[in-house]
């Protein structure tokens, strides 16, 4: 027979734990005292991630921590990364004296810094940062500061705000699955979409410029097949094509986009695409799956995507 008196502890022990993080500080487990915090970047060499949040905060707060700090790929990151530390900015005794010695004001918005073992900046501070992306951008540039790797699945997201620094291009090949596959794989090409231009399949894709120059990237579509016609997004880039490449100007109302089922062919046939990925994540991922690479494919998955699998 089942002790009700039992089963009543359960419930409420278990009501509690899920009740004690507050809806502002999202999923990501928190230290909430700064001298331990510094402790552990010492010891571990790990950057400190510190969020001055209102607790309990407005509804603006309560969304951030229900949005920013419960995305998966931040969540991973933020715990991964670095050493999480949360200051409520509306608290009298610990809180208001970390609050203090930073400057940061009482019952603002929710801010982040990055702090090294001594506690100093990392990076600038910045407020106004609230979406995923925003914030990835300024965790991959703290990340950097500190010299440590940036995760590959925390830079995927971060290019999610970022494609206006990308350049469009196409190149046709015989087989868009293919070319997905093989321009999918070149560093600095952060996205692709299978289509149809001039009669003839091709991929566009979007490439970050300070990564891989026009020039580099024909090279090595043509060297992988993938470029029996480029087609360059401006007059200027047109003019750096390379010698003997079949190069045309990118009419954008002559481009058409290939059915979904011919899109990220090698995802469609995995387990992973079931899992919520991101452009960039789907477009490494889908070249890593056609060439039988496990250690590239978890590179673009973050510990909680891996766990899913």
């Amino acid at each position: 027979m089942t002790n009700p008196f039992l089963l009543a502890s359960l419930i409420l022990t278990t009501t509690c734990l899920f009740a004690a993080q507050p809806k502002e500080l999202g999923n990501v487990k928190w230290l909430r005292n700064y001298d331990e915090a510094i402790q552990l970047s010492s010891k571990n060499d790990t950057p400190i991630l510190i969020l001055f949040q209102e607790v309990p905060g407005c509804q603006g707060c309560i969304d951030y921590g229900q949005t920013t700090l419960t995305h998966p790929l931040i969540v991973d990151a933020v715990e991964e990364a670095f050493v999480p530390l949360a200051i409520h900015n509306n608290k009298a005794g610990h809180d208001l004296k970390v609050l203090e010695r930073f400057g940061e004001p009482a019952w603002n918005f929710q801010v982040m810094r990055f702090l090294n073992a001594e506690g100093d900046d990392l990076i600038p501070r910045k407020d106004q940062v609230w979406t995923p992306a925003a914030t990835a951008i300024r965790m991959a540039e703290a990340l950097r500061a500190a010299g440590k790797a940036v995760p590959d699945y925390l830079n995927a997201l971060a290019w999610s705000d970022r494609m206006s620094e990308t350049r469009t291009a196409v190149f046709s090949m015989s087989c868009f699955w293919d070319g997905e596959a093989k321009l999918g794989a070149i560093e600095g090409v952060v996205e692709t979409e299978a289509g149809w231009l001039d009669g003839h399949e091709v991929v566009r894709l979007r490439y970050d410029p300070k990564t891989i120059q026009w020039p580099e990237l024909v090279e090595q579509a043509q060297a992988h097949g993938c470029g029996r016609t480029v087609y360059a997004p401006d007059t200027a880039t047109l003019a750096q094509t390379p010698k003997g490449a079949s190069s045309k100007l990118f009419i954008a109302k002559n481009y058409r986009s290939a059915r979904q089922s011919d899109q990220k062919r090698h995802l469609q046939f995995s387990k992973l695409k079931s899992l919520p990925l991101n452009p960039v994540q789907r477009t490494k991922i889908n070249a890593a799956l056609s060439q039988g690479d496990s250690r590239m494919i978890q590179k673009w998955l973050g510990p909680s995507q891996i766990k899913k699998l």
